[in-house]
């Protein structure tokens, strides 16, 4: 099974990108106003990978980000 949330928000640069599933980890905070602790993505991330899934993560800055979470469906 395959879920998508596609936003239309500020984007993720691609020097964030391949970071923002790590723990704590925060982009440029002159660039957001919203709060936060870093640890959602890659909360995220370990539930899904627990349970035999995968997430993937496509974004253009100014234009916002889509997800992809595939999780294997049960017999």
């Amino acid at each position: 099974m395959e879920i998508n949330f596609i936003d239309t928000g500020v984007g993720i640069s691609a020097q964030d990108l391949p970071h923002i599933f790590e723990k704590f980890y925060r982009t440029d905070q002159k660039v957001h106003t919203l709060q936060g602790t870093g640890i959602g993505l890659s909360l995220c991330k370990e539930i899904i990978e627990t349970n035999g899934g995968s997430i993937a993560v496509e974004s253009i800055v100014d234009k916002g980000s889509h997800f992809s979470v595939s999780l294997p469906m049960s017999d």
